[in-house]
Formats: structure tokens, C-alpha cells, sequence
């Protein structure tokens, strides 16, 4: 599955190229996870730093040449985020289920539902940059954290996962 920025971007924005992105996040079933590094590898792409344990937190960066120059990045993962307080956030068979066509990345490419999208990147952002979530800051796409905002992705997401408080 396509997750976080190239999936918010064919989902999101009016052209892909306005959002912004270092890479491409790439989400497998776990048990797959050792072989679709291999495919990678496979495929001409390189290992790269990366965070040590890479296996044991679900979560390997790759880099390819590409022709004029530069390099592709792919970040594979087994689990959407990698921080713990983000486990409880849905697992591949969850958002694979809802999967919708990206066919502006090819063919056979899909990704999460668009509010399932909107939830990972926004948790991706609160996890990774320190303004995200601050009064003021959007969280993805133009987009403020508000109660709005919560209660739009709980609706298009699969009931099961929306826990509520009382």
C-alpha cells in the first residue's frame, strides 16, 4: 500500500507535485516485510542509514539511482508509524481492506481510504515534526487538527477502529 505523502498527494491536493516529499512510504503485511526488502534490493535499490534494528521496528529506508541524476527513496514499513503511541493506529489488513486505486501512480497501485489517509499523515506529522498540532500549524494539507476535522475522519473510517472517549 501507498501511505503518508504520495498517497495524500494523489488524494489531497489538485496536482501531486504541490505537496511536498523526501520519499515514498510504502506499507506491507509484516510477515512479508523481509521479503519485500529483498524485492527492493532486487529491484536496484540500496540499503541507506537508517535507525539501527530496522527489522525490529518494522521500518527500512532504500535509495536508487535515478537516469539525469539524484536518487528515489523508498521507506518500507510493516506497521503504519513507528513510535509507540501510535500503535494502536490500523494495521495493513484494516487499511488494505478500504484500499482505493492511486492510478496516478500506476496501475495497479492503491492506498488507504481518503479519511484513513488523512489519519496516518496527520499522526505521521504529530509524531515527526515538533510544530505539527500546535494552535495554528496545519497538520497535512492545509488542514487544522479541530474537532471537525476528528470527528470527519471517524466517520469514513471503518467503525471498529474509531475508539471514542466519553
Amino acid at each position: 500500500l501507498v501511505i503518508k505523502g504520495a498517497s495524500i498527494s494523489q488524494r489531497w491536493y489538485p496536482e501531486p507535485w504541490l505537496r511536498p516529499r523526501n520519499d515514498d512510504d510504502l506499507l506491507v503485511p509484516e510477515a512479508t516485510f523481509d521479503r519485500a526488502c529483498e524485492a527492493l534490493r532486487d529491484g536496484g535499490y540500496r540499503d541507506t542509514p537508517q535507525n539501527p534494528g530496522a527489522g525490529q521496528m518494522g521500518q527500512a529506508h532504500f535509495a536508487r539511482a535515478v537516469p539525469h541524476g539524484g536518487s528515489h527513496f523508498v521507506d518500507l514499513h510493516a506497521r503504519p508509524l513507528v513510535p509507540g503511541a501510535f500503535r494502536t493506529l490500523p494495521g495493513f489488513e484494516d487499511l488494505a481492506a478500504g484500499a482505493q486505486p492511486l492510478p496516478g501512480i500506476g496501475p495497479d497501485a492503491r492506498g488507504p481510504s481518503g479519511p484513513l489517509t488523512m489519519l496516518l499523515g496527520c499522526a505521521h506529522r504529530v509524531a515527526h515534526h515538533p510544530l505539527a498540532g500546535e494552535p495554528g500549524q496545519p497538520l497535512e494539507g492545509g488542514v487544522h487538527l479541530d474537532e471537525a476535522v476528528v470527528d470527519g475522519v471517524a466517520a469514513g473510517a471503518p467503525q471498529h477502529l474509531v475508539q471514542r472517549e466519553p
